[in-house]
């Protein structure tokens, strides 16, 4: 007989003696599954075994009703593997207020020696017969599967599979593989098999119903997922870290979780984020300010010096008025190699202190990169320090990928003095060199698979550590900017994470100018790579941390074209990122200053990515936008084609009703209605463009509107008072720096008066009621119009 669990979403059996349990959904239009198994593979003095976990005891069920999730009611089953010595605790969990279903695993070695535990299978379920079913809302159609992967770290490509679609695995093998592919979660090209780390989501489009199945958090383990779509679906959840397990001691998994989704949800993953968000302890945060300011890198690169951080501070000073920037970060190029953090370039003679002084003299913050956990090889401290470089069994340092020309080497931080070796140019760039921003790049290096000091400890343990360490070394008050990170090991320690592959000043990945074969590489530095991930992480921003979407590039000399660059800072702006610019501001002309203009104030809102399991590449976002003027929508289209591509306006597409509305498209100041049964369509996306465009209901054609500007992408937050009265209707735009441009009203009639602090505003009109006026902010702007 089963023991059950039940809440107002599921209920759980547990069936003892197999050790296979079946969750199903209250709903006739939701997921789960049945038959769910369980297993461990471990190696017991050089010989390794699969055991089924199967053959439980099992306890009574339990109500904890004060827990971080809400009330849970629990069940634990116990299980005894005499040939090993282990003791298996599997407590299962049912949420009462949330659609979630939580399970994880103990093991304690109560043998007299040391075992390593190699993999530890949470959830096997479908594929095959014997496996039992994943179970899908019945239906007459064909499914259309889906599968949305999360990537290990920051770079690694992420994003959803369709029908039959092979997975985007980067074939530069150990050049690049080593820094994005967790080295626990397998990589296969074959269509319909797919993976993901921490969280995976498997849909079925036809019902627009799905599972997402994933890890509360991995502070023990980096979870992977697994998921089979030929034939009959299949789903797996895992860990396979390998540490060594010792008399006496014991391992907990994270918890992992089941949660059902909805295609059609714009916010598809919003219960299991905010439960991260939970587990680690943020839901009472208080988020830093979203930055936005000047990095070096993208122009300079490692050519950098600091006469050009002086004249580029000069140049975001002189151009504060208009350009209100916070930041200014000194990116890689000032060190002699990395790891010789205490050893300067010729070109930066006196260090990085006093920059970081003149920086902050002129009313900025002083940002710097560092990369504490990876090493050039031909860096002094390697030949200072060998007992700390993590290596193989061969006792080579082992491979940390390709960067500074070279294979990598990274730090072993559970080798004695270690992390105190690490922590010291993070701890002295923030007290003794003023630097309150950091940026930490190539943290992946600390989770690398090597031969640790200390065996006992997994990678996402070391991972973990080696985070907590450096936040506790520089307070909490420094602003920390993961990258190259494991998304689970920076939630709740820093402010931000880089959620893609670097930008670049090209659209597809090259090298020194060549295209083949690294165009479809999927984390090499590109726009495309980096506008990816923009949108398909577009959900974490405001939850786990503010998201890094990268730096934006706006020059004319780059390889991107202009439509491009509209893309890359649609996507920015509407997704809600930190925004840095990494341009020499020296020489941009005022048009291309203007592009940056537009995403500032940075807003911080968080889009809906609207396709985001219908789309590899998503297209459709929405943003629901609130001001005195009242509602609108700001929506954008994405063009991932090389061509350009014809679009038609259908309200239903970006959650509108259907409804007469006016659409004001920003990049190229045009504005169209759109009225229901009419056919509407909107001139050609460019190839790799964006249509970006405000979206306002018509309600009542006797009142004003406010359709939008060119002041800023939103068309609307610069408006902070409208009032209306008669025939008249007044109202203050305010960016918090100075403008000019056009906005656009709707009226009644024609405007008999208009001015702005008395001084009359030139007009004209495109017809249909609207109508386009000049103004020139000083940080704010009183208007006042008459109309007929």
């Amino acid at each position: 007989m089963p023991t059950t669990l039940t809440s107002p979403f599921f209920q759980f059996h547990f069936y003892p003696d197999s050790g296979k349990f079946d969750l199903v959904p209250a709903g006739l239009h939701t997921c789960g599954f049945r038959g769910g198994q369980m297993r461990l593979e471990i190696n017991q003095i050089g010989l390794r075994s699969t055991h089924a976990l199967d053959r439980f005891e099992t306890a009574d069920a339990e109500s904890s009703p004060n827990t971080v999730h809400g009330p849970l009611t629990t069940l634990q089953a116990v299980r005894i593997l005499p040939d090993s010595g282990l003791k298996v605790k599997v407590t299962f969990a049912l949420s009462q207020s949330q659609p979630l279903f939580l399970w994880r695993i103990q093991i304690e070695n109560d043998a007299q020696e040391s075992l390593r535990i190699e993999k530890i299978e949470l959830l096997r379920v479908g594929g095959q017969e014997i496996f039992g079913s994943v179970d899908f809302p019945p239906h007459n159609l064909q499914p259309k599967w889906s599968f949305f992967s999360n990537g290990w770290q920051s770079w690694s490509p992420t994003g959803a599979y369709l029908n039959g679609e092979a997975m985007r695995i980067s074939r530069l093998g150990f050049l690049q593989q080593p820094m994005i592919i967790n080295h626990g979660t397998p990589t296969l090209r074959m269509p319909g098999y797919y993976t993901a780390d921490f969280f995976g989501a498997l849909a079925d489009l036809s019902t627009k119903s799905g599972l997402l199945a994933g890890f509360l958090s991995q502070k023990q383990h980096f979870g992977s997922i697994e998921a089979v779509t030929m034939d009959r679906p299949s789903l797996a959840m895992f860990t396979t870290d390998g540490a060594l397990l010792q008399p006496g001691a014991r391992i907990e998994t994270d918890w992992a979780v089941i949660t059902p989704i909805s295609t059609d949800d714009p916010d598809p993953f919003g219960i299991y984020l905010e439960s991260v968000a939970r587990e680690y302890g943020l839901a009472d945060q208080n988020c830093k300010p979203v930055p936005s300011g000047w990095c070096s890198w993208y122009h300079y690169y490692s050519n950098l010096s600091a006469q050009d951080i002086r004249k580029n501070l000069d140049a975001i000073h002189s151009m504060r008025d208009q350009l209100p920037l916070q930041l200014v970060q000194i990116d890689d190029g000032f060190e002699t190699r990395v790891g010789d953090w205490f050893s300067f370039k010729p070109a930066f003679p006196d260090g990085v202190a006093p920059l970081a002084r003149e920086i902050k003299d002129r009313g900025f913050t002083p940002g710097l990169w560092l990369a504490p956990f990876i090493l050039n090889p031909r860096s002094d401290f390697v030949g200072r320090h060998p007992e700390v470089i993590l290596r193989n069994r061969r006792g080579k340092p082992v491979n940390a990928g390709f960067g500074w020309n070279n294979l990598a080497s990274a730090i072993d931080l559970t080798a004695p003095g270690a992390m105190e070796l690490a922590l010291e140019p993070v701890r002295r760039a923030v007290r003794d060199w003023g630097f309150p921003y950091l940026k930490l790049d190539f943290l992946y290096a600390a989770a690398l698979p090597g031969l640790r000091h200390d065996p006992a400890l997994t990678r996402a343990q070391v991972m973990r550590q080696g985070m907590e360490a450096i936040r506790a070394a520089v307070g909490a008050d420094a602003y920390l900017v993961g990258c190259g990170l494991p998304l689970g090991s920076g939630v709740g320690l820093v402010d931000a994470m880089r959620v893609g592959a670097d930008v670049n000043g090209s659209w597809e990945p090259e090298m020194k100018g060549i295209r083949f074969p690294f165009h479809k590489e999927p984390a090499m530095p590109s726009a495309r790579n980096s506008l990816h991930n923009t949108l398909t992480r577009a959900p974490l921003h405001n939850r786990w941390w503010t998201n890094d979407p990268d730096c934006l590039l706006v020059r004319a000399d780059s390889r991107l074209r202009l439509p491009e660059i509209q893309s890359l800072a649609t996507a920015i702006g509407m997704t809600g990122g930190s925004l840095l610019l990494s341009d020499d501001l020296t020489g941009l002309p005022t048009e291309r200053l203007q592009i940056a203009r537009a995403l500032l104030p940075v807003i911080g809102k968080r889009a809906e990515v609207l396709d985001l399991l219908e789309q590899t590449d998503p297209r459709r976002l929405r943003l629901p936008m609130h001001g005195p003027q009242g509602n609108w929508t700001v929506l954008a289209h994405f063009n991932w084609e090389d061509s350009p591509q014809p679009l038609t306006f259908n309200p239903e597409n970006y959650h509108l009703p259907n409804a007469p509305c006016w659409i004001s498209s920003f990049w190229d100041g045009k504005i169209f209605r759109y009225d229901p049964g009419t056919p509407f369509s909107l001139p050609p996306i460019p190839a790799h463009g964006v249509f970006l465009a405000a979206a306002t209901s018509i309600e009542d054609e006797s009142l004003p509107l406010y359709l939008g500007s060119n002041l800023h992408f939103s068309q609307g937050v610069e408006v902070k008072e409208w009032e209306v009265e008669g025939h008249k209707v007044s109202f203050t735009l305010n960016l918090r720096r100075q403008a000019e441009g056009l906005f656009h009203l709707s009226l009644p009639s024609d405007p008999m008066r208009v001015e702005c602090v008395g001084v009359r505003l030139q007009w004209k009109s495109s017809g249909d009621g609207v109508y386009h006026f000049e103004v020139k902010l000083d940080q704010t702007a009183r208007i006042h119009i008459e109309y007929g």
